[in-house]
């Protein structure tokens, strides 16, 4: 019996997290293979990979059978005691309503029975039983272990209950046997298996051999029936190794742990037919019944596909709740609608136009309202509305649009987009046309700290049980996975981390990607021991998915509740209903997926604006601003677009001088083309738009239509309207054309260029020959063509952003600064930026301060107090309160006295980072009085409370007394101390700067900045100065130390690492802000991210030795004197050192005497060229210093030379 019928019932995969190696397409490959009709999926108390095996196996002629491998609370779902207790039940859904039933039983052990798993119980099991069939389970069933036991009258009492549950012909007695049996041969044995879980492999054998033996006798007694499974988590036998240790990674324990959970055994595998026959050759009806089942399984999936979409009625979603007074949704929008019109256009009647504008909206507009119609999207249209209208009333700020959707009129009148199609030739049937009836999609833009009142509204609206997010799955990625195999397998850690830092960091970069991009990690895979026992499983279990997440954006709207439509899980963070399949699966299921999209941006603009009306009393509406403002076009052609949306790269800034764009289409198409591809089109427009290129049209039909572009074919749209024009097409068969030249298909675009001739011919009479011209240059733009509306609405952003940046600059970068308050690298990169604007960046103060960053006076922006560690949000609010309200705080003592409660912590934090230094007091006495503050505080409050009054209280010239007088005085803190304070409470030196400490240092020997860190190529050598956070010490696989940290610099912080051999020399000099000179070469990851690799460090105090070559001195023959000659000398010897001094005489007529001296030398720093340079005038001592970046080069190596 070569090909046994057989089907699998009892199979994981990799869904059931991180229990099975198996992937999907993988399972259907290997029953394709043994030539099976016939699998079922049962993953553990989950429903995640339902609609892509069904998808998988119908695709390869297999019929699917969606079951789940339940788990079953013993004494119900509200005991929760003892996870023991969670025991087995496989269910196969039967026909549609048994899915239905599992749909909601897989729901409810996620939302309601939740013990360490997902669980329901028999009383859950009653309610949804139908339609269902139910396998015993293995060794964990009840039943199963029942009878493990002996306890047969206990199993009986089972298989009755089950039975009456189910009834008798669909629950099936299952026998699984995992082990050896009484002729196992050694071949048989796992090869790195103890001889102690070799014994317990053996024990749970005779326990399998034993339950199948009792099963047998119960199912005769009872005539109940049998059915053979294997439990599958691996494909192959030999995947036994690399499941055992995906099981340590899921329950985080090491492989040679003696005592850690495993499953015993190899024989997990999907095994063939005939290999299941041989497995239960005493029990032939057990395999025989697994065909029966699988034939009496039916379920169908009614899936969508882009081949093959979903019409709008066979969509899940809600009705929109129309007014009464309204006949229908459709009447409703068109009162939505008109009104906006009304608005935006100030059409009177737009069913009565006055003029050839008028009539075009009313064309427009109802032909949208007819696509929408028949297309049956009203209802949509209302939802989005709807939870929009929310949005602005409750001033969340929205985004412009984003994707095609702005090409509709009604999404414009109905405030859903903001940008008017009319006025951009923006078309709607991009979005949504007869023709194309896959569903609209609004992808909508939001503050991402308010987004989630926009998703809670929908949730009231429509109903908890009617909303969810979409699930994700985190999956085991090439870097961390190495890492993590190191771990379980107790390789170094320092090792692990090496391997996985020579994968590429290009995203989505796998495994094998990296055996041939990476010479170096395919040499230590071929070479190293470590690596090859990493990768021996790495390979198998790369791209399994790990854990689930939540969608921040997507989310599903039903018209029922979700519990009836998918399956459904929580999020526990949030304990947010979620559903368990992913974007595509639900998509496919018929439920409308909404983006919720959060843009960072748009909290800038409107937090921006806030700050603008705080301090100027001027209220900026960002939706209204002129598009034709100077000022912004001014910045855009400089390039200075640091924190301007979608123009910050240092290729778009160069873009933009090369276009200098004087008109808001000019962004448009900028935004639009710069991008791979349409990269290469950049020059020719810029020079077409400057004259310095003829613009030419394969025809003037088409001048109408790309002369804003100069006869570029740059968006999506300039090829429908072409195909209109030109070839009589109408929009939505020109969309068919655009879809044809994006996918490439040979056939449909023939079919379409044939058409587009013939139409050329017919309606223009455009000769054969230039129509084929045409249609070529056409293929050739249109493949890079890009989504106008998209490029509009993102290029309104881009404005707006530009527009307060160059009239409030304060405020828009103070706006910047907050939004990347909590990235430290980042916001140290946006302070330089300000900096750079002759903005001065200040600390905080609790008299100027707000919660966040603000600007104040002329050219400054203060710290906001939140992002003091230490104070929050509450505080920091309660202090703004307080001063706004009752006048500005005069000093330590005054402010306890008025806040509610304050406390040591809370004053140390805002006296250490600089918040009272507006008391002119110095720190050190603030901090050391805070006891008497508070006691004095304390003191009042009593008083007060009492109705005493103290002698600090009688208005005998005391109304301006500054009781902090009478603080202790204590010595002032150094800077070194302050800085390091603000550090530690800031992220960042405010106040000053370690460097400046050593301008004179960092001036004559840094001979590199921060910027020719990233302005470099790799392998470039360069030198700075710096000082040296956030240390990292290592040790390599070897144990040799090394070390990660950032160089901060005086205007940016960037990423270094030192290798074992400088560490061995410099090592002593690795310490938290250490100020040096540091010398290294460029490195460069393959995502293009630079760091330093550093090579030397020397102590900035001692860079003049080190890098100092000589002192020349120079002084005017009518002032030379012994006299002087005697001062200089004298100032070189308090200064002793080994730099030679040279003193040059400078005549009337121009020559240049070298004076003979003696063996001068000297340690120069900045004193001594300020005492020498008094006598001999400014300017005449100059320092000759190393100019190569390193003291001591790297030689090359023969190979490289």
């Amino acid at each position: 019996m070569s090909n046994v019928p057989f089907c699998h019932l009892h199979v994981h995969s990799s869904y059931s997290l991180l229990d099975s190696t198996i992937k999907i397409k993988d399972l259907i490959a290997a029953a394709k293979k043994m030539e099976m009709s016939h699998l079922a999926l049962t993953d553990h108390a989950v429903l995640y990979g339902a609609v892509e095996f069904y998808n998988a196996a119908t695709s390869a002629g297999i019929k699917p059978i969606i079951g789940c491998d339940m788990y079953i609370a013993k004494h119900g779902i509200e005991i929760k005691n003892n996870q023991r207790d969670n025991m087995s039940l496989v269910l196969l859904a039967e026909n549609q309503t048994g899915y239905d039933n599992l749909v909601k039983l897989v729901s409810e052990a996620h939302l309601n029975g939740f013990y360490y798993k997902p669980r329901v119980d028999k009383s859950i099991l009653r309610k949804y039983s139908e339609g269902l069939i139910a396998l015993s389970g293995d060794i964990r069933g009840e039943v199963n272990d029942a009878c493990r036991s002996d306890n047969l009258e206990s199993a009986e009492n089972l298989i009755l209950e089950y039975i009456d549950i189910f009834g008798k012909e669909n629950f099936f007695l299952e026998m699984t046997h995992h082990g050896f049996k009484n002729t196992d041969s050694n071949e048989e044995k796992w090869k790195s298996m103890s001889d102690e879980v070799e014994e317990k492999w053996k024990s749970m054998s005779k326990d399998q051999n034993k339950v199948n033996q009792h099963l047998f006798n119960l199912s005769k007694k009872l005539s109940v029936q049998l059915v053979a499974t294997n439990d599958v988590h691996y494909i192959k036998k030999e995947h036994a190794e690399a499941h055992d240790i995906l099981t340590c990674l899921q329950r985080g324990m090491l492989v040679a742990d003696p005592s850690r959970y495993r499953y015993l055994g190899n024989q997990l595998y999907f095994k063939s037919g005939k290999e299941m026959y041989d497995q239960f050759a005493d029990y032939p009806e057990a395999i025989q019944n697994t065909i029966k089942i699988a034939k009496r399984c039916h379920v169908e999936f009614s899936l969508s596909s882009a081949a093959n979409p979903k019409k709008a009625e066979d969509l899940h979603f809600p009705t929109y709740p129309i007014p009464q007074n309204y006949k229908s949704n459709t009447d409703y929008l068109i009162y939505l609608a008109k009104k906006g019109i009304t608005e935006l256009y100030g059409v009177k009647d737009i069913d009565s136009p006055i003029n050839q504008k008028e009539d075009e909206i009313k064309k427009r507009f109802y032909y949208e309202i007819g696509v929408l119609e028949e297309t049956n999207y009203i209802n949509y249209f209302l939802v989005v509305t709807d939870f929009i209208r929310f949005a602005r009333e409750n001033k969340i700020p929205v985004g412009p649009g984003r994707g095609s959707g702005a090409g509709s009129l009604l999404a414009y009148a109905l405030f859903i987009t903001t940008i008017d199609p009319l006025e951009y030739s923006l078309i709607f049937e991009r979005f949504l046309n007869p023709d194309r009836i896959s569903p609209p999609d609004f992808d909508i833009d939001f503050c991402p700290s308010r987004r989630n009142e926009v998703i809670r509204y929908v949730r009231q609206k429509y109903g908890e049980e009617c909303v969810a997010q979409i699930i994700t799955f985190g999956t085991l990625g090439a870097k961390t996975l190495i890492r993590d195999l190191g771990r379980v397998l107790e390789i170094d850690l320092s090792y692990c981390d090496k391997l996985a830092k020579m994968i590429p960091e290009t995203p989505g970069t796998t495994i094998e990607k990296a055996f041939l991009e990476s010479p170096e990690f395919k040499n230590a895979a071929e070479v190293e021991t470590e690596a090859k026992m990493i990768l021996k499983y790495a390979k198998l279990l790369e791209g399994l998915p790990r854990h689930t997440g939540m969608h921040a954006a997507g989310v599903v709207i039903g018209e029922k509740p979700l519990i009836e439509i998918i399956p459904l899980t929580r999020e526990p963070k949030e304990n947010l209903t979620v559903v368990q399949f992913d974007k595509d699966a639900s998509e496919a299921i018929g439920l409308l997926k909404m983006d919720f999209l959060g843009l960072k941006n748009l909290t800038v603009i409107y937090e921006a604006c806030d700050l603008i009306k705080r301090n100027h009393k001027i209220s900026i509406d960002p939706e209204k601003l002129s598009l034709n403002d100077q000022k912004v076009f001014d910045l855009l052609a400089k390039g200075d677009t640091i924190g301007i949306f979608q123009c910050e790269s240092p290729g778009m800034r160069e873009t933009l001088r090369q276009v200098v764009p004087d008109c808001i289409q000019d962004v448009i198409a900028v935004i639009a083309l710069y991008r791979p591809g349409p990269m290469k089109f950049i020059s020719t427009f810029a020079r077409r738009k400057h004259g310095q290129e003829e613009v030419k049209y394969d025809h003037l039909i088409l001048e109408s239509i790309l002369q804003e572009t100069y006869g570029i074919i740059v968006y999506q749209e300039q090829i429908m309207q072409a195909a209109q024009m030109l070839a009589g097409f109408t929009l939505a068969q020109g969309d068919i054309l655009r879809r044809a030249i994006g996918k490439k298909k040979a056939e449909v675009l023939s079919a379409q260029r044939q058409e587009f001739i013939k139409g050329c011919s017919k309606t223009n009479d455009i000769e054969k020959k230039l129509a084929e011209t045409i249609f070529d240059n056409i293929e050739e733009f249109a493949q890079y063509g890009f989504n106008k509306s998209h490029s509009a609405a993102y290029a309104m952003i881009a404005y707006q952003t530009a527009w307060l940046k160059a009239h409030y600059k304060g405020e828009f970068m103070a706006a910047l600064l907050s939004s990347e308050m909590n990235n430290t690298d980042k916001l140290s990169s946006i302070i330089s930026d300000t900096k750079e604007m002759q903005l001065e960046v200040l600390p905080p103060c609790i008299n100027e301060s707000i919660s966040r960053f603000n600007a104040v006076g002329d050219g400054a922006i203060r710290f906001g107090m939140t992002a003091i560690k230490g104070v929050g949000e509450g505080l920091a609010d309660e202090i703004v309160i307080e001063r706004d309200s009752k006048g500005a705080f005069k000093g330590l003592i005054d402010f306890c006295v008025r806040m509610k409660s304050p406390n040591r912590k809370m004053l140390e934090s805002l006296i250490r980072s600089g918040a009272f230094d507006f008391t002119q007091m110095n720190r050190s006495r603030l901090f050391h009085g805070i006891d008497m503050a508070l006691s004095r505080a304390n003191e009042k409050t009593k008083d007060a409370k009492s109705g005493q009054i103290t002698f600090f209280d009688l208005n005998i010239q005391n109304d301006d007394r500054n009781e902090d007088l009478d603080l202790p005085k204590t010595a002032k803190w150094d800077e070194i101390k302050k800085l390091k304070d603000e550090r530690e409470l800031l992220g960042f030196y405010v106040s000053g700067h370690p460097l400046k400490l050593y301008q004179w240092e960092v001036d004559n020997f840094g001979i590199h900045n921060h910027e020719d860190i990233f302005n470099s190529e790799k392998n470039d050598h360069i030198r700075l100065a710096g000082v040296i956070t956030d240390v990292k010490k290592l040790y390599t696989k070897k144990n040799r130390p090394m070390a990660q940290f950032k160089i901060e610099t005086l205007n940016g912080i960037s990423q270094s690492v030192i290798f074992p051999d400088p560490y061995e020399k410099y090592g002593g000099l690795v310490n938290e802000e250490e100020v040096l000179i540091i010398g290294g070469s460029i490195l460069e990851d393959n995502g293009g991210e630079k760091k330093l690799q550093v090579l030397e460090l020397c102590p900035i105090n001692k860079s003049p030795i080190i890098f100092g070559k000589k002192i020349l001195i120079s002084i005017d023959e009518n002032i030379i004197s012994n006299d002087i000659l005697k001062e200089v000398n004298d100032i070189i010897k308090i200064y002793p050192g080994k730099i030679p001094v040279l003193f040059n005489v400078c005549c009337d007529s121009g020559k240049k005497v070298l004076l003979e001296t003696e063996s001068l030398c000297v340690n120069p720093n900045a004193e001594f060229i300020d005492k020498v340079e008094k006598i001999i005038g400014k300017n005449n001592v100059h320092l000759d210093v190393l100019t190569t970046p390193l003291k001591n080069p790297i030689k090359k190596r023969k190979w490289e030379k």
